[in-house]
Parts: C-alpha cells; sequence; structure tokens
C-alpha cells in the first residue's frame, strides 16, 4: 500500500515537473510561426483536382510537370502583415500545397497506368480468341474443302467407273 501511494505522488510530481512549461508559461507565437500556421491553414483548403486530372491525361508525364511547378501563394492575406510573417506563410503555404499537388497527380498517374495495364491485357486476350478462332475456322474450312475435293474426286472416278 505505501509503494502504491509513493507511485502515484512521484508520478504526480515528475508529471508536473515535465509539464510545467506547458502549464506556467505562456509564450507568444512568433509572426513566422504566425505565418506558418495560417498558410497551412489556407493550404488545407486547396483543392489540387487539376492535378488529378493532368495526371490522369498525360499519365507519368504530367506526373513530371507537376514536380516542377511551384504553387503560386494567395496575397489577399498579406495586407498589415509583416514581412516575416508574410515569409512563414509562404514556405508553409507552398510546402503543403505542392504535396497536395503531387500526390494528387501520383494518383491520377497510377489510374491512368492501371487503366492501360488492364485494356492492354484484355485487348491482347480479345486479339489471342480472335486469332484461335481464325485459325480454327480457317483450317476447318480448308479440311472441308480438300475432302469435299476428294471425295468429289472419288464419285467422278465411281461415276465414270460405272457408265458404260
Amino acid at each position: 500500500m505505501k509503494f502504491k501511494k509513493y507511485f502515484v505522488s512521484w508520478t504526480l510530481v515528475f508529471s508536473l515537473f515535465f509539464m510545467q512549461e506547458n502549464l506556467f508559461s505562456v509564450e507568444e507565437l512568433s509572426d513566422y510561426e504566425k505565418g506558418q500556421l495560417d498558410g497551412k491553414a489556407r493550404a488545407k483548403k486547396y483543392d489540387s483536382i487539376g492535378f488529378f486530372a493532368m495526371g490522369c491525361l498525360l499519365s507519368w508525364i504530367g506526373f513530371g510537370i507537376t514536380l516542377f511547378i511551384d504553387p503560386v501563394v494567395p496575397t489577399d492575406e498579406f495586407i498589415g502583415k509583416t514581412d516575416v510573417y508574410i515569409e512563414g506563410y509562404s514556405k508553409k503555404y507552398k510546402e503543403v500545397v505542392k504535396s497536395k499537388n503531387v500526390a494528387s497527380a501520383l494518383i491520377g498517374s497510377s489510374i491512368n497506368t492501371g487503366v492501360l495495364i488492364v485494356g492492354g491485357i484484355i485487348i491482347a486476350m480479345m486479339i489471342v480468341d480472335t486469332t484461335e478462332k481464325l485459325t480454327s475456322a480457317c483450317l476447318t474450312a480448308m479440311l472441308q474443302q480438300i475432302l469435299s475435293n476428294m471425295c468429289s474426286k472419288k464419285i467422278l472416278s465411281l461415276i465414270i467407273l460405272i457408265r458404260p
């Protein structure tokens, strides 16, 4: 019982000691950090459907193009802000939007590639099936022709033999 009591007491002491930074100090965020938070919040609202479409339409070329396109930072929130705030905002906004664009283009390119592979397999299977059917039909027709020729020659020879 004593052990439990001491354990709980020491746990509380250590918890308060390590959490004192959060409990007793209230630090203001710098302009740069505020800018980063605002830039990240704005970037989360960004829609990267255009890069998804580019990946779907252009496949891996579209993905490659996405790697070289830098996002444009909206400037409507910069009025009355410091240069440090703008720098933090711009850096974080570009970072988050770029990652969303690349991910969307990668998904689009992967879908495009998957469709091409599956489509190619289906077309190849259709070609093989058609070829087998054509080959089978050609062989059947050739055999019928040969047999009909052979039969007609035998019948003719029989008719010739039977005629007086």
